[in-house]
């Protein structure tokens, strides 16, 4: 069946990299990856309403975050 066949195959590849599998899961927890690919926005809408009483340090901080995230996704996109 196909399933095993994938299963098998994906047994047979090198280990994958910890760091590698920790920056996926980054990307996608930021909504730069996966299923939706471009729900980001909306991830980062709903985490800056979130933190929406932050202090004035907190917000250049978020500020800072949310455009390097950007950038991030743009290169992801570009890159696919």
């Amino acid at each position: 069946s196909y399933s095993v066949l994938s299963i098998r195959g994906a047994q047979e590849e090198e280990p994958t990299d910890p760091q590698l599998m920790r920056l996926d899961n980054m990307l996608l927890a930021e909504g730069v990856a996966g299923p939706e690919k471009g729900g980001g926005s909306a991830a980062a809408a709903a985490a800056a309403a979130a933190s929406g009483g932050a202090g004035s340090d907190n917000s250049v901080e978020h500020s800072d975050y949310r455009a390097k995230l950007s950038q991030i996704r743009q290169i992801y996109h570009t890159e696919l």
